[in-house]
């Protein structure tokens, strides 16, 4: 039985790929947590009014924002001391549009 593209397992089996290609084995996709949130315009973009349901990259024509977060350690244990911890977080956010269904 073949999974379902749109659900949420595969859509992170799938970013995972793209994580684990692009981050030259910098980054384990495993420690990296994705969330979406899709709006159905920019008008509601930008008045956080978000989609509910849904798969989580979106329909057609409707905006998604992706967000990582990933913790990492810091690669020399003593800047850690004097950034009260052990770990960096680095966030980052991308919206994406996704275009209208185009029919042949």
């Amino acid at each position: 039985m073949k999974e379902d593209p749109h659900s949420s397992a595969a859509f992170t089996a799938a970013a995972n790929v793209i994580i684990e290609a692009r981050s030259a084995g910098m980054l384990d996709p495993q420690q990296v947590a994705i969330s979406t949130t899709v709006y159905d315009s920019f008008e509601d973009l930008a008045n956080n009014s978000p989609e509910s349901g849904g798969p989580p990259g979106g329909n057609p024509d409707q905006i998604v924002k992706y967000r990582f977060t990933y913790d990492m350690d810091y690669y020399t244990p003593f800047i850690g001391l004097f950034m009260d911890g052990a770990e960096f977080n680095h966030v980052v956010e991308i919206i994406v549009y996704n275009e209208p269904d185009v029919e042949s």
